[in-house]
């Protein structure tokens, strides 16, 4: 044993000896040699590139680290850099200047894996030049440069690659054969990019991807349906500051991730859970986050799909309520952030019985309500994160924190009352089918929820679906399979009430109802999948707010009154198209009359002494006699004369009584 020891130490003592007299003596304050680990770290040189590449490096080093030794003057790469340096393993250029990387200035590196030229000044990458024979390259970082477009043969000869950073490069396009060749590549990160389009046909070579992520690019406004469907193995997803439209995330985006298992939607512009495009992802999300948006209510439906989520992170999202039963379905989470936003209580009955998994909650700047509806808080194992989570209310309570409250709990702590019924406890209501049916529930109390369930199932509410806090059900075109019991349940810290509602629904007596079904249902009344609906309940009711309190069937359109009322409008149409004539013909013979009379008066008007132009065109002017009076010129066409406000009178030009001027004289008058 002590042999081998000995024969060990010799080695390294040999192997350490004829590194160390490759290494850079001279420049020793700006170089360092670690012998055990064959590298050389140099920064601050003042040699060029060429003078330091490769003749003062050792030809045995794996490691070459150059930082920041070229930060005055542009600096190129070329073949002869590296001819000798066939052994190397990792290559570090980052915080420099290098602007080009000629063709094949890697090439033969056989065992080279990892090659970092971040913060630099690329803008283009030669076509070749990570071409030769590189099949040990796993990891490329061209990240902070300024890389301008991607070509389909910069990345065609490391086949083997499983790394590739390109962050904060003002891209600006990336070519559909970009990636091609990549198909061993893991982990992708893209960051400040300029491109208006989603790079969804780049993306489509890399069939192995597990880890993708895209960040700040300012002009992406929406991601198309199957952006991702060529990435079945994807599990991790991050899309981060694209400032998304509305439905810019499009119902099928995440089609085909069956292994995505964390993803992040964080400064999105997102407006409410995108519950219809996690459906495609719903049994492998483990964990999601949509931090930073515009999500101010969360709803029963929008995230009862995840049954598998673990972690939910709700971070400055200006969230303000949460629904009783939002998190109900939620049964394996273990962490839930709600920290930075504007909630004022969190209902008990927003999470499922069994919180034996929820570890953490964390609820740091809110505006608590420090009431009883937190009470199960402060009995709970559940760890609220940091002690800075302190009341806003009531003000004999403003400031101190839910950990303090945890150990008084004063009188005042449980001051929430049940909510009281105002509405009958049970009633019924009968339409026929093809109406619009209205259930209705209220109580009295601060604050109150209504939730609606039918067949125990919770009927999906979101945004305008419902009426008056939810306290007004309408369902449109109701059909035989929607009769049963519905439920109202009236929540609010202090407990709940239930009020119930049996609905009857009647046969249709004329015609098949068939053809007056709203778009998705079937012949049998059945709703049919649109893609478009958050619920995961087994019933889907049609909700619309055309309804008043107080309508029921008896006031509905009859269809055996549709051919009388055909006949009346028919009728009413005749005699108002006969009105209108009669009208218009009444106003025709006046204006005739006055016409006819408008002419006699202007034949009979003397005190003008007409004159005629050299058009032929004939216009009266006042005579001597008539000097105060003034009359209005008329104009002479080849048929008729127009008078200026008198009407129409015609006459053949040739029997107006024009005297005859004599052209001539007209002229020398003028001059």
């Amino acid at each position: 044993m002590e042999y081998e020891l000995l024969l060990v130490s010799l080695l390294v003592l040999f192997f350490g000896l004829t590194t160390t007299s490759g290494c850079i003596v001279e420049r020793e304050n700006s170089c360092t040699c670690d012998p055990t680990m064959r590298q050389v770290s140099c920064t601050r040189l003042g040699d060029s590139v060429d003078d330091v590449l490769p003749h003062l490096i050792p030809d045995e080093t794996w490691q070459l680290v150059m930082k920041r030794v070229w930060v005055d003057d542009a600096v190129e790469l070329r073949p002869h850099n590296f001819v000798t340096l066939k052994q190397l393993r990792w290559l570090d250029f980052s915080y420099n200047r290098i602007s080009v990387i000629h063709p094949e200035t890697f090439s033969d590196m056989r065992s080279l894996y990892f090659v970092n030229l971040s913060h630099n000044r690329l803008r283009l990458l030669e076509s070749n030049a990570f071409n030769g024979n590189l099949p040990d390259l796993l990891s490329l970082d061209l990240s902070y440069n300024r890389l301008l477009l991607l070509t389909e043969r910069n990345f065609k000869a490391v086949k083997n690659l499983k790394f590739l950073d390109l962050r904060n490069n003002p891209i600006l396009f990336i070519s559909g054969e970009a990636f091609w060749g990549l198909s061993q590549l893991e982990r992708l990160k893209l960051s400040s990019a300029n491109f208006t389009k989603f790079p969804a046909e780049p993306l489509s070579s890399l069939l192995n991807l597990r880890m993708l992520e895209m960040r700040d690019m300012p002009f992406i406004k929406s991601i198309p349906d199957h952006a991702f469907s060529f990435n079945s193995r994807l599990e991790s997803l991050v899309l981060e500051k694209l400032p998304l439209s509305v439905g810019g995330l499009s119902v099928d985006v995440f089609y085909g991730l069956e292994s995505l298992r964390h993803m992040t939607i964080a400064s999105c512009n997102l407006t409410s859970v995108p519950c219809t495009s996690l459906s495609n992802v719903k049994h492998s999300l483990e964990s999601l986050d949509l931090s930073r948006n515009s999500i101010q209510i969360i709803y029963p439906d929008d995230l009862s799909g995840l049954s598998d989520l673990k972690n939910l992170t709700l971070h400055d999202t200006h969230l303000q309520e949460i629904k009783p039963g939002s998190f109900i379905k939620l049964e394996k989470l273990e962490a839930l952030d709600l920290s930075n936003n504007r909630l004022r209580t969190l209902y008990q009955d927003s999470f499922p019985e069994n919180l034996t998994k929820l570890q953490e909650i964390r609820l740091t700047n809110n505006v608590w309500s420090c009431d009883c509806s937190l009470k199960w808080l402060t009995e709970s194992h559940i760890s609220l994160g940091h002690d800075h989570v302190t009341c806003t209310d009531p003000r004999s309570e403003r400031g101190k924190s839910l950990k303090e409250m945890r150990k008084k709990l004063p009188d005042t702590f449980y001051k929430c009352k049940s909510p009281i019924i105002t509405t009958k406890e049970y009633s019924e209501e009968r339409y026929v089918e093809g109406d619009q049916a209205l259930l209705y529930c209220d109580g009295s109390g601060e604050p109150l929820s209504f939730s609606w369930y039918f067949a125990g199932t919770v009927i999906p509410v979101r945004g305008s679906d419902l009426r008056k806090n939810g306290k007004e059900l309408t369902i449109r075109n109701v059909q035989l399979n929607d009769a049963g019991e519905y439920t109202c349940i009236i929540r609010n810290a202090g407990g709940q009430k239930s009020i119930t509602v049996l609905l009857h629904v009647d046969a249709a007596k004329h015609g098949d109802m068939s053809s007056n079904l709203p778009p998705g249902r079937g012949n049998d009344g059945s709703v049919k999948d649109s893609g478009k609906d958050c619920s995961t309940g087994t019933q889907n009711i049609r909700r619309e707010f055309s309804r008043k309190p107080g309508f029921s069937s008896e006031n509905s359109f009859d269809k055996t009154n549709i051919a009388t009322t055909a006949i009346l409008i028919t009728i009413l149409g005749c005699v108002t198209t006969l009105g209108v004539a009669g009208v218009f013909l009444f106003v025709g013979c006046v204006w005739s009359k006055r016409r006819d009379a408008a002419g006699q008066n202007s034949r009979n008007t003397q005190n003008s002494a007409p004159s005629v132009n050299v058009n032929g065109h004939c216009k009266h002017e006042q005579s001597k006699n008539a000097s105060k009076k003034t009359m209005k010129s008329i104009e002479l066409t080849d048929e008729r004369v127009v008078f200026g406000g008198h009407g129409i009178y015609s006459k053949p030009i040739q029997d107006l009584d024009c005297p005859k001027i004599d052209r001539q004289s007209n002229i020398n008058r003028k001059k």
